[in-house]
């Protein structure tokens, strides 16, 4: 198997060490709010959307009224479990529960921060999902805010910028793959968005796209992954370079990427990568590799 090295990627940086603990906020839920019955309305923000499993996840909540008076929510942390036989869904495992009272204020009133531990799977390359739940029986809703806790590589991998981020237009970055397993391991399907999924039904993904832009694979024709074999596999210590074109929508200058890679073989291996990078303003000089966040 020939490996996917042509002219684009003469302008890929080199590795940035980037991982999820760093980049976990970037990748936060959107806002929930739980609605009373008299108007009030609490809301309630995660402070990420992936996180190494066994760490530690904030929600920030904040009761607003027309008048001033006390509301109490009860908090639950569950852990999704899964479906059982004939597709039926398991109940999700309750990691932690307790009760909060806010002050509700016109405008908004002081915020108070919850934090949870949550629960690490024995394995690596594995991820779970967990919801942080607030109902009250004042509510006519229950609002849920979720983040995707991963428990580790099981080889290299990273999500590569280009060397200089142009401010405008299209753009390449790469996934580098690393087989740092003792032995042969089989080229793996890579995944690569900008969020984090959840759990809808039967349907569970970790990477999903949304509309801050497009991206497809690149591939020089003759070099694809079935050029010389059937069932191409990577040497101990040898990499794989995966490119992809970027087209971000105008006005998008914030970007996140999450990658997911997993390779079947005898045992299932899996690897979790992110980046986030800011395009230079236009009236900026492109500097030369970007920080993520």
């Amino acid at each position: 198997m020939k490996m996917l090295a042509f002219a684009l990627t003469t302008a890929i940086a080199a590795p940035l060490g980037a991982d999820i603990q760093s980049d976990g906020p970037q990748f936060r839920p959107k806002q929930q709010s739980l609605e009373f019955d008299d108007g009030t309305v609490v809301t309630l923000d995660l402070d990420r959307g992936v996180m190494p499993a066994g760490g530690k996840a904030s929600v920030t909540l904040v009761a607003t009224a027309d008048h001033a008076h006390k509301v109490t929510v009860a908090l639950r942390a569950l852990e999704d479990m899964g479906y059982g036989a004939e597709r039926v869904p398991n109940p999700p495992k309750e990691v932690d529960s307790r009760t909060v009272t806010l002050d509700a204020q016109p405008g908004g009133g002081p915020p108070i921060v919850q934090t949870f531990k949550l629960d690490r799977s024995g394995k690596l390359g594995r991820y779970e999902w967990f919801d942080i739940v607030a109902t009250t029986k004042h509510a006519t809703n229950a609002a849920s805010v979720g983040v995707a806790t991963w428990t580790g590589n099981e080889f290299g991998m990273t999500i590569e910028p280009p060397a200089t981020m142009p401010a405008e237009g299209a753009f390449s970055l790469a996934v580098r793959i690393k087989n740092t397993t003792k032995k042969p391991l089989r080229i793996p399907d890579i995944r690569l968005g900008a969020k984090i999924g959840g759990v809808d039904g039967l349907d569970s993904q970790l990477v999903i796209n949304d509309d801050d832009y497009a991206i497809e694979r690149v591939e020089e024709p003759g070099t694809g992954e079935d050029s010389e074999q059937d069932d191409p596999k990577l040497a101990p210590g040898a990499e794989y370079l995966a490119i992809y074109r970027v087209n971000p929508r105008s006005g998008v200058d914030h970007l996140t990427f999450l990658a997911h890679a997993s390779s079947y073989d005898e045992k299932t291996r899996a690897a979790l990568a992110t980046l986030v990078v800011d395009r230079p303003h236009s009236d900026e000089e492109p500097a030369g590799a970007l920080a993520t966040k």
